[in-house]
């Protein structure tokens, strides 16, 4: 029995390990189910705009249908860029910008970010209340939760944790 207690201590290390990876696991998995989100909705406001901006300029429309015909009539030599083409160019140039700006920018954990964080510690950590220690080691990890971060919350809680580790 006492070999057993050492084994299961010799594991604990290992075991906390997973627990980590499992949580940051779903955190990258509702991260990705987000970026879908966002990445559809970004093609739908697209073509929102660029149809808004083609219905409220006659030129523009003129020349969406002058580069239209010019392909019909001769495919090899129409233009690679045409009016439409710009116009979602630019709006994805623009958005990117944005975005760029934004995820540099540093910010802040929220209330509901962190307590989310704690009740999956708390859901994971009871999974694996059999394990010595695992409760010690998840009311440790509450304590690696950032306060700030930049890029992504998954990410800045994994390095608190590796930096812990070391």
């Amino acid at each position: 029995m006492e070999k057993y207690a050492k084994l299961q201590n010799l594991m604990y290390p290992h075991q906390i390990k997973e627990l980590t990876t499992a949580l940051l696991d779903l955190e990258v998995s509702r991260q990705a189910n987000e970026w879908n989100k966002e990445q559809d909705r970004l093609i739908e406001e697209s073509f929102k705009t660029v149809t808004h901006q083609v219905n409220s300029d006659k030129n523009l429309k003129k020349a969406a249908l002058d580069d239209a015909l010019a392909t019909l009539s001769n495919a090899k030599s129409a233009q690679k860029k045409d009016a439409i083409i710009s116009l979602f160019s630019d709006y994805f140039r623009n958005v990117g910008a944005q975005a760029k700006k934004e995820s540099a920018m540093e910010k802040v954990v929220t209330e509901a970010e962190r307590n989310q964080l704690i009740e999956r510690i708390d859901a994971k950590a009871q999974r694996f209340s059999h394990i010595t220690g695992i409760l010690e080691q998840a009311e440790n990890a509450k304590k690696l939760i950032p306060t700030k971060y930049t890029g992504s919350l998954a990410k800045a809680f994994m390095l608190a944790q590796e930096k812990a580790d070391n």
